[in-house]
C-alpha cells in the first residue's frame, strides 16, 4: 500500500499524508514483529525439548518456508460413541462422576448403624518357656455398634451438597 501511495503521490494524485499514516503504520508492525519471532524461537525450542532434543536443534528444520498441505478429501470420522470414549475431557467428566456418585453412596450409608468386630488374641505367660503352652492361649471378639442417629440432619444435607455437585459437571452429566 506504501508503494501504491508513493506512486500516487509522484503521480500527483495521492496525499502526502496518506504517505506519512501509512509509513507510520509500516514501523509499528515492524516493531510488533519481535515479539512474535521471539514467541516463535521459543516454541521451537520448547518442540525440540519435548521430543527431546537439546533446544535450537529443530530450527534448522523448520525455519523453510513451506506451503500449508491441503486436507484429505475425505476424513475418516468412525464411530462417533468411540470417539467419544478417547477424549481426555469426557474421560475425566466421567471419572469425576464416579468418584461423586461413590461419595453420596458415602453419605447413604453413613446414616445406617454400624457394626465393628474388634478383636485380641494372644498367649500369656510369665517365663518365656511357659509360651509354648497352648492352654494359656486366650482371645477375646467384642463387637462395636456406632450410630449417628443424633446428627440433627448433617448426613442428609451432605447428600444434598453432593449432588448439586454432581448437576454442575455439565449437561447431561449429572442426570
Amino acid at each position: 500500500m506504501l508503494e501504491l501511495n508513493l506512486l500516487r503521490v509522484n503521480g500527483g494524485t495521492g496525499f502526502r499524508l496518506e504517505v506519512a499514516c501509512l509509513q507510520n503504520q509500516l514501523e509499528a508492525t515492524r516493531a510488533n514483529s519481535f515479539p512474535l519471532q521471539a514467541q516463535a524461537e521459543a516454541g521451537l525450542d520448547e518442540l525440540a525439548s519435548l521430543l527431546g532434543l537439546a533446544p535450537g536443534a529443530l530450527d534448522a528444520e523448520l525455519a523453510g518456508d513451506t506451503t500449508v498441505p491441503l486436507p484429505p478429501a475425505q476424513v475418516a470420522t468412525g464411530d462417533p460413541a468411540e470417539m467419544l470414549q478417547r477424549r481426555p475431557d469426557i474421560r475425566a467428566a466421567e471419572r469425576t462422576l464416579a468418584a461423586q456418585t461413590a461419595q453420596i453412596g458415602q453419605a447413604e450409608a453413613a446414616r445406617f448403624p454400624k457394626v465393628t468386630l474388634m478383636g485380641l488374641s494372644g498367649i500369656g505367660a510369665t517365663s518365656p518357656s511357659d509360651l509354648t503352652h497352648l492352654d494359656d492361649y486366650s482371645a477375646v471378639i467384642e463387637p462395636q455398634l456406632s450410630w449417628n442417629f443424633l446428627d440433627f440432619g448433617r448426613n442428609k444435607s451432605d447428600d444434598g451438597r453432593l449432588c448439586l455437585a454432581t448437576k454442575s459437571l455439565g449437561p447431561g452429566m449429572g442426570q
